[in-house]
């Protein structure tokens, strides 16, 4: 089995920071926003990612984007296990 932790910790700490960062704009993924809607920051927060790599800035700026596209997505996953029936 290989041991992807030297990929996938850094990833999840960057995922945590963006999310404390944006903390003070709550949990409103759970019930104010539709996963459509949800899916469409995703489209947002990809289009950022793919011009960071475009321009080609520090792998930092990269790493913070991918983990907003990450966090994004997580959100439309757990807003779509509350609705779900």
């Amino acid at each position: 089995m290989i041991d992807y932790s030297f990929v996938v910790e850094p990833f999840t700490e960057a995922m945590k920071a963006k999310m404390t960062a944006n903390s003070h704009k709550g949990d409103m993924w759970k019930n104010e926003m539709t996963a459509d809607a949800l899916l469409v920051r995703v489209q947002e927060e990809l289009n950022e990612l793919v011009q960071a790599v475009a321009y080609g800035v520090d792998p930092e700026f990269v790493l913070a984007e991918a983990a907003d596209v990450a966090n994004m997505a997580m959100m439309v996953a757990d807003n779509y296990k509350l609705r779900y029936k």
